[in-house]
């Protein structure tokens, strides 16, 4: 009779091992990749989304009973993104960066021209952009050349 053997256990090699290793580093790679993806694209649709939103449905910036009245003057040579800028900075808007869409989507898109404007801040800028536009429908009435 033999004598009783315990069974060999056979090492792994090293390379196995970093094998292993390496695979579950790419596989948890891929883990942290595809979720900093996904909150990528749930961010930029969230500032997509906010953005259209105050394209179309931006309110004033004061209620009627708190506005001020503000006047601005647009030079020749200015384009809606610097009027928003503009606007923005005179507290008549709240974001200059959506006054551009606003102007071009709305129905007195390139009739804004140069002149001095009255304008409050109860205003949208829907009605800010029809205030600045009533110049081209007034044949000029309101332009600074006109005067």
């Amino acid at each position: 009779m033999t004598p009783y053997r315990a069974p060999v256990r056979h090492r792994k090699s090293r390379y196995n091992d970093r094998q292993g290793i390496f695979d579950y580093i790419l596989t948890v790679l891929k883990y942290v990749i595809l979720a900093v993806a996904v909150l990528f694209v749930i961010s930029l649709s969230r500032k997509a989304y906010s953005t259209g939103y105050r394209v179309f449905a931006e309110s004033a910036v004061d209620t009627r009973e708190n506005a001020k009245t503000v006047t601005i003057t647009v030079k020749e040579g200015m384009n809606t993104a610097q009027i928003g800028q503009l606007l923005e900075k005179e507290g008549v808007i709240r974001d200059g960066d959506v006054f551009p869409y606003q102007e071009r989507l709305s129905s007195y898109h390139s009739k804004i021209r140069p002149g001095t404007y009255t304008l409050s801040t109860d205003m949208t800028p829907q009605q800010i952009i029809k205030e600045m536009a009533k110049s081209t429908e007034n044949g000029g009435k309101d332009d600074e050349a006109g005067k």
